[in-house]
């Protein structure tokens, strides 16, 4: 099965990463959930998760998620800078918020319970 990649409006470095390209999807092989009576034995219980599992499996291919993967890249070194940044600023701020927290609550049990 053959289809189009819609790229999103992104800003991209290059035109050539903003060009529709073909993708060739695998056909999923979708295989048939065992019907009847409930399983009893613990072989018959262990297959029946076994085709539980490897349904829910096979569904990540054709969701949210995979459009998610298809679309993702490596980021150049400027943006995962700029990225390392952002998160090192916000463990210092809730570090920060936490500390202060902490001076707040040492002082307050010193003032509470005198020594």
């Amino acid at each position: 099965m053959k289809y189009h990649r819609q790229v999103a409006a992104m800003h991209m470095a290059n035109d050539d990463e903003a060009e529709e390209g073909l993708i060739d999807e695998e056909p999923t092989t979708v295989r048939p959930e065992p019907t009847g009576p409930p399983p009893r034995t613990f072989l018959e219980r262990s297959w029946a998760l076994q085709h539980r599992i490897e349904r829910r499996w096979e569904s990540i291919g054709r969701g949210r998620i995979a459009r998610v993967l298809r679309m993702a890249r490596k980021p150049e070194a400027d943006e995962f800078r700029q990225s390392a940044v952002i998160v090192l600023v916000g463990i210092a701020v809730i570090g920060g918020i936490g500390f202060f927290i902490y001076l707040l609550m040492s002082t307050l049990l010193k003032v509470m319970i005198p020594a």
